[in-house]
């Protein structure tokens, strides 16, 4: 009796077994799928980015490959700061009611 249950029930968890691995290969073979559909499509996207990139050197006849302002990581520049002030004046500003 309790050896024909064990046995029933090792059947069951075998087919069980069987069903989700034929699901996770189903699933695998989906992901495969989708994902080189993704990248099929990431490649039309960068053909798409150049043609544009050409059609628009041809009509507007400008050079994007030049971008403009300093380079990355250029230090910056601005007006010294004076050794000393003439006069220093403080402004206080009256609210009736906060904004």
């Amino acid at each position: 009796m309790i050896m024909e249950d064990l046995q029933r029930e090792n059947r069951e968890l075998r087919e069980e077994v069987n069903r989700l691995r034929k699901g996770l290969e189903e699933k695998e073979s989906k992901n495969k799928d989708l994902q080189e559909e993704v990248n099929k499509q990431k490649e039309e996207i960068n053909e798409l980015k150049e043609e544009n990139q050409k059609l628009r050197q041809t009509i507007f006849g400008l050079k994007t490959s030049k971008k403009r302002g300093p380079p990355f990581g250029h230090k910056g520049t601005s007006r010294k700061r004076p050794d000393r002030v003439d006069t220093t004046i403080v402004l206080e500003l009256e609210f009736e009611e906060c904004p």
